[in-house]
């Protein structure tokens, strides 16, 4: 099995595409600590318009549920939630364990 975490979220105010690039990084950073995440993508949306108003989103691969959990349990999924609580005002997480998919 494989856990793929998705979060979209939405700026608090009005951020400035060079503020918006330093939440990007530091995310980034901060998830790139955690051994159990085997990858992850931060960023805008590339359809805006499809966004639903939503600024950003990352996806997180873990190997399984207990590679999941320890993510939630790191001191760095701390740091992002402390970090991201002022700046964003909605967010929606959604995990999801399924079998791996290969592309036909």
């Amino acid at each position: 099995m494989t856990v793929q975490h998705i979060v979209i979220a939405k700026f608090r105010n009005d951020e400035s595409d060079e503020a918006k690039e330093q939440v990007f990084e530091k995310l980034s950073q901060l998830l790139g600590g955690i051994p159990a995440i085997k990858d992850f993508h931060v960023g805008p949306p590339i359809l805006p318009g499809g966004a639903r108003g939503f600024d950003f989103g990352m996806t997180l691969r873990f190997d399984d549920t207990e590679g999941f959990f320890e993510y939630v349990q790191h001191p760095n999924h701390e740091k992002i939630i402390a970090y991201l609580q002022p700046i964003v005002k909605e967010s929606i997480a959604y995990p999801v364990d399924s079998p791996a998919q290969s592309k036909l």
